[in-house]
């Protein structure tokens, strides 16, 4: 039984696939066959309003909802703001901003603390939610923005050093690690 319902989901899938590209534009059928990159990112540390803006664009319009059998989807990001790099992981980082989760609340990004590790299977093994904020997506560009306090429990001064990782189902397509910037 189970080989027939793993044919039959093959075929589904499948079936659906095939019918979606070929109602869907080329720049869809594209996105399926490529993996989502980040061509430019910045986390801005604003000192007059204690708040950073993060701005992430992509190569191609992010797919958040489209899921596979696992429930991982096809497009995904996450950051690992580094609080104490001296630390163990996961004691390293200050906050887990994971966008796996996106789907789970339109239009809100929830931020994680590391650890411990919250039963929810929502957390992908990541601690609690320590702050909820609102996102905004127009195209290829994502945008959001988080009190300071909400992001590091050691930057004081806006200045942090933080992990980003995309994913494609769950696989890891690229690492890219910077540093936020002071607004002038």
């Amino acid at each position: 039984m189970r080989k027939l319902v793993a044919v039959t989901s093959v075929f589904l899938v499948a079936l659906g696939g095939a019918t979606a590209m070929a109602a869907a534009p080329a720049e869809a059928y594209r996105a399926v066959n490529r993996p989502l990159q980040v061509v430019d990112e910045s986390a801005t540390y604003n000192p007059a309003t204690g708040v950073v803006d993060f701005t992430l664009t992509f190569n191609q319009h992010p797919d958040f909802r489209t899921v596979d059998e696992q429930g991982r989807p096809a497009t995904a990001f996450q950051y690992f703001i580094v609080g104490d790099d001296t630390a163990p992981d996961p004691e390293r980082f200050d906050a887990i901003i994971r966008g796996v989760e996106l789907q789970s609340k339109p239009r809100l990004l929830p931020i994680r603390y590391s650890s411990p590790p919250d039963p929810d299977p929502r957390s992908g093994g990541w601690g609690a939610i320590r702050a909820t904020v609102p996102y905004e997506l127009h195209g290829r560009v994502l945008t959001f923005s988080a009190p300071l306090d909400a992001l590091s429990d050691h930057s004081i001064d806006g200045r942090f050093t933080y992990v980003l990782e995309t994913y494609r189902f769950g696989a890891l397509v690229e690492t890219i690690v910077n540093e936020s910037v002071v607004r002038a």
